[in-house]
C-alpha cells in the first residue's frame, strides 16, 4: 500500500511526500525484493527533491538486490550524472552493454536516459557522447537481427534528439 501511494505522490508532482512513504517500505521484506520498481520510484523521488546523495544510495542497494537488472544500472547512473561524476557514468555503461538487455529495458535506453542526464546536469561533452554510444549500441542491434518496432522508434528518438533529421525520419 505505501509502494502505490508512494507511486500516486510522485504522478501528483508531490516528491518531497514520496520520499517520506517510500522510506517507511522496507525492500527487503515480503514480496519487495522481487520488485525492482521500488528503486526506482525511490532514487526517482530523491531526485526530484535534489537529493542526489541518497539518490546514489538507493540506487546502488537497489543494484544489490538486483545485479540481474538494468533498471537499477539506470537509476545509479543519473544519480552520478547529477553529482557531476561522468566517469562513473560512463562505468555504468560500460557495464549496461556487458548485460545488454532484460525483459524491461536495453542497454541503448540506459545509455540514452544517461546521456539525457548527463546534459541536463551541465555535463554537455560528456552527454554528447553518451548518446553516441546510445546510437551506436541501438544500431549494432540490427547487424545482429531485424529491429523490432520498439527498437527502431528507440534509435529514431535518439537521432532526433541528436539533430540528425534524416536518420530519424528514415526510421
Amino acid at each position: 500500500m505505501l509502494a502505490q501511494l508512494g507511486r500516486d505522490a510522485m504522478l501528483c508532482n508531490n516528491p518531497s511526500y514520496a520520499v517520506e512513504v517510500l522510506e517507511r517500505v522496507d525492500p527487503e521484506r515480503g514480496w519487495m525484493p522481487s520488485w525492482t520498481q521500488y528503486w526506482q520510484r525511490m532514487t526517482e523521488a530523491y531526485h526530484m527533491v535534489g537529493d542526489h546523495g541518497r539518490e546514489l544510495e538507493a540506487g546502488r542497494r537497489g543494484r544489490r538486490q538486483h545485479p540481474e537488472a538494468m533498471g537499477p544500472l539506470l537509476y545509479e547512473a543519473r544519480a552520478h550524472a547529477a553529482l557531476g561524476d561522468a566517469d562513473a557514468v560512463s562505468r555504468i555503461a560500460d557495464e549496461a552493454v556487458a548485460l545488454a538487455s532484460d525483459r524491461f529495458m536495453s542497454a541503448g535506453e540506459v545509455l540514452f536516459t544517461a546521456a539525457r542526464e548527463l546534459k541536463a546536469h551541465g555535463q554537455l561533452a560528456a552527454g554528447i557522447d553518451m548518446r553516441a554510444r546510445a546510437i551506436d549500441w541501438q544500431r549494432d542491434l540490427s547487424a545482429v537481427g531485424s529491429l523490432t518496432v520498439p527498437d527502431r522508434l528507440a534509435l529514431a528518438r535518439m537521432h532526433y534528439e541528436a539533430d540528425q533529421w534524416p536518420q530519424a525520419a528514415e526510421l
